[in-house]
């Protein structure tokens, strides 16, 4: 019974206007729909230069040797295309 009659008068004192004086949920919630959200816009991506050395055209070219020779161009010596693609400019 001891339990019940602590529970009780917690609940009384608590539910007093006392401790409800400095909170006000309506001017909480007017505050917050009342000022507009900003939006929050980042840093951009960053976008390196493109390498266009000579290894990178060869790289590129062995890369692009497969997908070529199945599209219909068919490069017949895979060594003679990669020498092509990598001196062009």
């Amino acid at each position: 019974m001891n339990r019940l009659t602590a529970t009780i008068a917690m609940l009384t004192v608590l539910a007093t206007p006392a401790f409800a004086a400095g909170y006000d949920p309506a001017a909480n919630i007017g505050a917050a729909q009342s000022a507009p959200a900003l939006p929050q816009s980042g840093p951009g991506v960053y976008q390196p230069r493109q390498i266009n050395s000579f290894g990178d055209r060869v790289t590129n070219a062995i890369h692009a040797y497969p997908l070529q020779r199945s599209l219909g161009n068919n490069p017949v010596n895979e060594q003679m295309f990669i020498r092509q693609r990598a001196n062009q400019p």
